[in-house]
Formats: C-alpha cells, sequence, structure tokens
C-alpha cells in the first residue's frame, strides 16, 4: 500500500528533517527488496517491509506539511490518489489458497445456512486438525511436505527443504541416521500424505516413506489421504543407506546420488534395459527397489515381498515389508 508514496518520499527525503537516519532506512528498504525476491518472493513476506516503508512516508510528509502550506494539497491529493488506487484491493480474488476473496469467502460461511459447509472449510483447509485428538498433549510432530499445520494444536516440526535447515532426509541416507536426527528434534509422531505432494526430492521421500512404513505399521488414517503414526526407534535400526534401481541398466545408489542424478535418470533415453542375469538375487537382498516402469516390467518378487511407497513419474519405489 505505500509502494508509490514510499519511492515519492525517498525522492524528498533530502529535504526532511533527520535525513541521515530517513537516508539509511530509505536505502536498507530498497535494499531489502532485491533480498526478498532471490529468497522467498511470495507478497507475505514482502509485507515485513511496510512497516519500514510506512515510517519512511510519515516522517517526510510530515516534516514537509510543517514546513510549507502551499505543499499541503499536493500532499493530501497524493495520499488521496493511493486511498483511491488501492481500494478495491479488498474486493480482488488474489488469495493463492482460495482462489477467492477471503472476505466475500467469511462472509458466505457466516452467511450459509447449510450444516456442510463448516466441515467443507476445514476438509479443505484445516484438514490436519482431524489428526489432534489421536495424538498426545505432549507430542511433537513431523509434519512432512505440508505448508500447514494450523488447527493440529501440537508442536510441530516441518521438514520442508525451502523453510528449515535442520533435516536433509536424503543425506541421512539410513533408517538408523534418520531416527537418530529426529530423536535430536525430539520427534515423537510423523504426520504425512499417502500419496507424496512432490515437494520433496526423491531420495528425500525415499527414505521418510520408508520410515513411516517401517514404524508406521499401527498408523492411523486421519481420513483424507493422511496418516499419524508414533516414532519407534527400535524399528529403525538398519545402516543400509543404498537403493536399488533399475533404469537403463541396474545399478545401486545412495538417496543423495539418486537426487544429484534424478535427471540424466529420468531423461536419458534406452532402446534395450539391461537386465542382468542375478537380477532376482539382487532383489532379495535389498530393502529398497526403485523400478522405472517406462522401461522395466515389474519384478515379480516385488509383488510378494515389497510395499509400493510412492510413484514419482513412473519412477515405482518400493520398500520390503
Amino acid at each position: 500500500m505505500f509502494g508509490s508514496l514510499f519511492l515519492i518520499a525517498v525522492a524528498l527525503s533530502p529535504f526532511a528533517r533527520r535525513r541521515r537516519a530517513l537516508l539509511s532506512l530509505s536505502a536498507a528498504t530498497l535494499a531489502a527488496v532485491p533480498i526478498w525476491y532471490l529468497t522467498q518472493h511470495q507478497d507475505r513476506y514482502l509485507q515485513a517491509l511496510v512497516p519500514w516503508a510506512a515510517v519512511v512516508v510519515a516522517v517526510v510528509f510530515t516534516s514537509v506539511w510543517r514546513a510549507s502550506l502551499a505543499a499541503r494539497p499536493v500532499l493530501l491529493a497524493l495520499m488521496a490518489f493511493q486511498v483511491l488506487h488501492t481500494a478495491d484491493l479488498w474486493t480482488l480474488p488474489a488469495h493463492g489458497m482460495l482462489h477467492a476473496n477471503p472476505l466475500h469467502s467469511v462472509i458466505d460461511l457466516i452467511a450459509s445456512s447449510r450444516r456442510e459447509a463448516p466441515e467443507e472449510l476445514i476438509a479443505q483447509h484445516f484438514a490436519i486438525s482431524r489428526a489432534r485428538p489421536q495424538l498426545p498433549h505432549d507430542a511433537r510432530v513431523l509434519v512432512h511436505d505440508h505448508h500447514l499445520h494450523l488447527g493440529l494444536g501440537r508442536r510441530a516440526v516441518r521438514d520442508h527443504l525451502a523453510r528449515q535447515g535442520g533435516i536433509n532426509w536424503a543425506l541421512w541416507g539410513s533408517m538408523k541416521q534418520a531416527a537418530s536426527g529426529l530423536e535430536a528434534l525430539g520427534v515423537t509422531h510423523l504426520y504425512w500424505s499417502g500419496p507424496p505432494l512432490g515437494h520433496s526430492a526423491i531420495g528425500d521421500d525415499l527414505v521418510f516413506y520408508r520410515l513411516a512404513q517401517l514404524t508406521g505399521r499401527e498408523a492411523w488414517s486421519v481420513g483424507d489421504g493422511t496418516f499419524v503414526t508414533a516414532v519407534d526407534p527400535a524399528r529403525l535400526q538398519s545402516d543400509t543407506p543404498t537403493a536399488l534401481v533399475m533404469v537403463c541398466g541396474v545399478e545401486r545408489l545412495t538417496p543423495l546420488e539418486l537426487n544429484r542424478r534424478w535427471e540424466p535418470l529420468y531423461f536419458t533415453p534406452c532402446a534395450a534395459p539391461v537386465v542382468p542375469d542375478d537380477l532376482d538375487a539382487q532383489i532379495a537382498a535389498s530393502e529398497v527397489v526403485v523400478v522405472d516402469s517406462r522401461k522395466h516390467q515389474r519384478p515379480p518378487r516385488l509383488a510378494t515381498e515389497f510395499t509400493l511407497l510412492f510413484d514419482r513419474y513412473g519412477f515405482k519405489v518400493w520398500g520390503r515389508r
């Protein structure tokens, strides 16, 4: 809201009182904009700069107002134009999650006589709240890939790579290291979607969904495709950090290597995939098998001894039962 007025105030700041402080604050605000864009350029993070811009506008306009009677009509005109220019912001259907106007959505919810309306709102935006009754009061829940945990009612840890730096599933690699890392963070429970949301790299999801498979044998379904389970470190003692990967050939890769080589593995064509004679024995010695279903038929042993953890664009990740 203060964008255009802020730029005008910056231009007038040399004529205002406390010029050095104003110029420093203006420079900090202008320098913060490219930093915002290069990190998380979403509008809600840019709003953190609004107080700085507002202070510059307030101080400069107050100084000009006091210094010149002739300038007062110009200042009033500028502020009136700004108000008129932005008066329709409240009506724009610009909410990134509702895809509608938030004010209208709230009014429609309050005015609705349908008993299903509140439940529909919860199902669409706050479904995680349904997991709360299944969690102890002292639980600390790792929320996998979900940005929102409003309504969970418990302490939460999120593992999205863009919003934290303490969890790297692929770097942890083995179940034992992952269990140790979760213990250090105080995590007691997991919350995740049945099919991955696709926010994490394939190697990271491989480790997480294998961990959820092993520790979540008594997982509770929340009812919307998501699950909750307690973390059982006793089931996470495997030190095996590699998966058997079947693409153009068959090789063993760590989750981190799978992440690094994802694009070549996915995009490189091969006329005839190489299948070794001892493939069955290699599968029998593996805990996790990744099969590019565009190039390979499913080996029979997978159907009887493994569970499909997830499918990433045709790369099917299987975990031993």
